[in-house]
């Protein structure tokens, strides 16, 4: 089987040689600029001759098709240039054998969040979305394939919430306008989306990860008692959350507090969307 490896860059010449030496024994490497002004391509030329420069249009999923369409692997395997590949690529080719029958993999991310990134290299497998872009098939096995992000120092956080406002309404675009909104420190208007968006959930996972989001945003702006119901929205629709059952133990008195904290240092964190707990 011969290995793929695409991704997408601009202005990454201080990420990208660790993102490519860690990739560098692929049978390919695609790389697609999107409009750098510093030393990315130069860095690129250095460890593939499959270097390309288009123009960037605000949409992760055009550049990453593009970069897609170019890869002639038996299977392909995604990396963005702030990542490190932590598994050899022999290993990526031991798990594609293991794996043979399934069309999209998931890969772990930072240790704590799966992504469908490793697929057959098939016609009908493609990205989609401007930001926080998905394939549009879901993984359908796991692997043991696995990459790190490195900080960057700095957050995309705006450039995020100004794609998304250009998406179409979505329960995707309404969870991801809530969870940036978050991450910017403006709760009100985070709540104000994951309410919109918990309206209409799109899959268990996603749901109790946003009601989760909901109650922090309101524990934040000191709305105790909506703060709790909303966290017990989360455990009702994953009773094994540990970070939620962690959190109500955080929002609680005694006795309580202890009751939360026993349960969620018993809890398996199983089919959580981001695994953040320190306990799992």
């Amino acid at each position: 089987m011969r290995l793929s490896v695409a991704l997408i860059a601009r202005d990454e010449e201080t990420m990208l040689p660790g993102c490519l030496e860690s990739i560098k024994d692929a049978d390919e490497i695609v790389v697609v600029d999107t409009g750098s002004t510093d030393g990315t391509v130069e860095i690129a030329r250095q460890y593939t001759d499959e270097v390309f420069e288009i123009e960037w249009r605000d949409n992760f999923a055009a550049a990453r098709n593009y970069a897609k369409a170019l890869c002639t692997g038996d299977w392909i395997y995604s990396i963005d240039a702030d990542h490190i590949n932590d598994t050899p690529v022999s290993e990526i080719k031991a798990e594609i054998e293991r794996i043979a029958g399934h069309s999209v993999a998931s890969v772990l991310i930072n240790n704590h969040h799966k992504a469908a990134w490793l697929w057959h290299n098939e016609p009908g497998i493609e990205w989609q979305g401007r930001v926080h872009e998905v394939l549009n098939q879901p993984a359908t096995i796991d692997t043991a394939v696995a990459q790190s992000i490195r900080p960057r120092g700095y957050s995309n956080t705006k450039r995020n919430i100004r794609l998304l406002q250009k998406e179409n309404d979505s329960p995707r675009t309404r969870f991801y306008l809530g969870r940036e909104y978050f991450d910017l420190g403006d709760y009100d208007k985070a709540a104000d989306w994951l309410q919109h968006y918990l309206k209409a959930p799109a899959f268990p996972a996603e749901e109790a990860e946003a009601w989760l989001t909901l109650a922090k945003c309101q524990w934040y702006l000191q709305q105790g008692t909506e703060a709790r119901a909303s966290c017990l929205q989360a455990i009702g629709v994953n009773p094994d959350f540990t970070e939620a059952l962690e959190l109500m133990a955080e929002m609680t008195y005694e006795p309580w507090k202890s009751k939360w904290a026993f349960i969620a240092s018993n809890s398996t964190n199983r089919d959580v969307l981001f695994n953040r707990s320190a306990h799992r």
